[in-house]
């Protein structure tokens, strides 16, 4: 879990710019995605980062929406998670 918390990360490229004040999965299983036979491609967890960028000065945080992707590599067993950007908004900073 922590590693995946950790790849999240890797879906933002400008992250070094950022103060992260929290990040997470929103569920601790994986959701399977299927081609139009049914068979697996693909399984994911929906991630946010919050984070504070240093070198924006409009007042406001962001979210950031990223997901943890492992493709599917056959026999039920899955690749290596890598992170998809998905997109960020505006968010109230704490």
């Amino acid at each position: 879990e922590l590693a995946e918390e950790r790849v999240l990360l890797t879906g933002v490229k400008d992250i070094a710019q950022a103060t992260v004040i929290t990040s997470g999965l929103s569920s601790p299983s994986w959701k399977i995605e299927q081609n139009r036979r049914g068979v697996p491609v693909a399984r994911f967890k929906h991630g946010m980062i919050h984070a504070k960028y240093r070198n924006v000065d409009d007042g406001f945080c962001r979210i950031v929406y990223v997901n943890v992707v492992q493709d599917h590599a056959g026999g039920g067993t899955y690749g290596d998670s890598r992170a998809v950007y998905i997109k960020s908004e505006f968010a109230g900073c704490p």
